[in-house]
């Protein structure tokens, strides 16, 4: 392949994947009605809705081996096809299936729809970037954008989806599925650089041996253990923030087509300060991914108790919202400046190894915290659940940071050499 067709694919990616990001990289129209549909429409309960957020985490890990040797026997492209289409079945057996064990199936399939795609949306991007000093700025710019149109594609399909819902549940549902789609059809048409050395080996074999290298290279580094624990947490927090505060919304009298307006304000939140990553990273360094963490677990907190109060629903809606409102903010800091972490001190062909461990930490993490949060409420309702599950996942973040304390965020030469693979 000659330098002046690389451009011309290079430029053709370039161009698709914030069009790919708008309507794919993530369910739209889904996940603000999901709890609701579930319970009100398939007729299962707040834990039950909870416990398949368990096994979803479950099946990630399960099948985030397989998920590399996929993208390693047919390409980043295909890999991207193939997590979209899977993504596709998932939501279709959750529209038309009427048991548990279905919506069950469901997870374990959208698990290896969204293993395929955590393992390569950043890489193929990353790999389709031209060779230069500042292809990292490049990368920043475009992933920057292209995150920013999902959130705010995001926030337009989330307004919409609460007030759809209340015209007919299946509405936001059969748009999730239109998006999937378009996203299918946006995919098909990337392209990889094809690498003219490629030489003829064990696929299989080569794709196993990446993952030990991987796993071999961060239980060696303490710095990366650290850091990915303290990533995995945040994201199981957040899992469960998002779980309960649609309940308890939901239990104090607010309307779903109300919960798809603060669903769609908090997007256009995250959005905007999402290109303030770095400006929050210069301000609060070492401690930012424990600012992020708890300030999550205590608004879950302080969000039960203000519903403990017998005070009007309205005020307790607000205050809850305005809490919403800082969780949102620390989300959207703390989707960018991850990347940058993660990449820091290490060689850009051990970023694939480092997304797939990072797959399965906090998939694991969100697997048990998801599994507790659901046990709760089989023993107390949302408003109490959420005083116990915050002041627990507040104790579990400050054990993270302690842990953390000593070995990350140091300076660059007081590193062992099996913390880091070079030195930026």
């Amino acid at each position: 392949m000659d330098k002046k067709t690389k451009a011309k694919i290079r430029k053709n990616n370039m161009k698709l994947y914030p069009i790919y990001s708008m309507f794919g990289l993530d369910f739209m129209f889904y996940y603000v009605i999901e709890l609701l549909f579930f319970i009100q429409v398939k007729g299962l309960t707040p834990a039950n809705v909870v416990l398949l957020d368990s096994f979803f985490a479950a099946f990630a890990i399960i099948v985030q081996l397989t998920t590399v040797i996929i993208v390693n026997k047919i390409g980043k492209k295909k890999s991207i096809v193939l997590g979209n289409a899977l993504n596709l079945v998932a939501v279709l057996m959750i529209i038309f299936g009427n048991h548990f064990v279905i919506f069950v199936i469901s997870k374990a399939i959208s698990a290896v729809g969204f293993g395929l795609k955590s393992i390569t949306e950043a890489t193929f991007l990353n790999s389709t970037i031209p060779e230069t000093k500042k292809a990292g700025e490049i990368f920043t710019k475009i992933d920057g954008k292209s995150y920013a149109r999902y959130s705010y594609s995001k926030a337009i399909s989330t307004l919409m989806a609460g007030f759809l819902f209340d015209i007919n549940p299946y509405i936001p549902m059969s748009l999730c599925i239109a998006c999937l789609v378009i996203t299918i059809l946006v995919a098909m048409n990337f392209r990889e650089i094809e690498d003219e050395e490629i030489t003829e080996k064990n696929e299989e074999n080569d794709s196993v041996q990446t993952v030990k290298q991987g796993m071999t290279f961060i239980f060696k580094s303490k710095r990366l253990k650290a850091l990915l624990l303290m990533i995995a947490m945040i994201w199981a927090v957040l899992c469960v923030h998002y779980t309960y505060n649609t309940a308890l919304l939901k239990e104090i009298g607010i309307s779903a087509s109300m919960i798809g307006i603060i669903g769609a304000v908090m997007e256009l939140v995250k959005g905007m300060y999402s290109t303030k990553a770095n400006d929050f990273n210069k301000k609060y360094s070492n401690h930012l991914l424990t600012i992020v963490a708890l300030t999550v677990t205590l608004t879950i907190t302080i969000s039960g108790i203000i519903t403990l109060f017998p005070i009007d629903y309205r005020i307790q809606a607000m205050i809850i919202i305005v809490l919403c409102t800082i969780v949102y903010i620390m989300k959207g800091v703390q989707q960018v400046i991850k990347k940058r972490y993660m990449a820091n001190f290490v060689k850009p062909d051990t970023l694939l190894q480092i997304y797939s461990f990072n797959t399965i930490t906090k998939n694991l993490l969100r697997m048990f915290v998801s599994y507790v949060a659901s046990i709760t409420l089989n023993f107390m309702n949302i408003k109490y659940a959420c005083v116990f599950i915050g002041i627990l996942l507040t104790a579990i973040v400050l054990l993270i940071s302690l842990y953390m304390k000593s070995r990350v965020g140091l300076e660059p030469e007081k590193y062992d050499e099996k913390d880091v693979e070079v030195i930026k």
